[in-house]
């Protein structure tokens, strides 16, 4: 077995029906992961991964709470951690997390877990490339020779536009290299 085999083994009995097994594996996949072991296909082990930790706290008497919670924030801040969170739906994470939030009862895991939802909310608001759409902006179009027609008459909108003409106007001058 490689260790990325055997990490994914590790991750399959995060969901043991026995605490034990549950415990020591989560135990061992800590140490493996700080030793530097990779997971093996890190989209589809990180899926797994995030579900398994989620579920963590749906076993009666689940222990090591915060050693859970900090491998799921640790996952959770990764390219691909932060991809399958979009993916399962972070809303969906977060009303999950909000329903096992009384269940905690160490300090330390309490701040680790609001960490993920700090976390969550913070990917919650940052949009992919392809979903940011950004609006148009109308700016009424600006020339040096054209009237204030097309403009609204009132003060400050009258200021900002003399104001731009003249600066319009020295920009002109100063590139036609006329002194002021």
């Amino acid at each position: 077995m490689t260790t990325t085999q055997v990490i994914s083994v590790y991750i399959s009995k995060l969901s043991h029906p026995l605490k034990e097994i549950r415990d020591r594996s989560l135990k061992l996949l800590l140490t493996k992961l700080k030793l530097g072991w990779e997971l093996e296909d890190e989209l589809s082990c990180t899926r797994e991964l995030l579900e398994a930790l989620m579920n963590w706290f749906k076993f009666p008497q689940s222990s090591l709470q915060k050693e859970a919670l900090e491998l799921f924030v640790t996952t959770l801040k990764t390219k691909s951690g932060a991809y399958i969170a979009k993916e399962f739906g972070i809303r969906k994470i977060l009303l999950s997390f909000n329903k096992i939030k009384h269940l905690i009862d160490e300090p330390e895991a309490i701040e680790i877990f609001n960490d993920i939802i700090e976390t969550l909310q913070f990917l919650n608001t940052v949009e992919s490339d392809i979903d940011v759409s950004i609006p148009h902006l109308n700016l009424p179009s600006f020339t040096s020779s054209g009237s204030e027609d097309g403009f609204k008459s009132d003060q400050s909108n009258n200021a900002t536009i003399k104001c731009s003409k003249e600066s319009l106007a020295m920009s002109e001058e100063l590139e036609s290299g006329n002194d002021l």
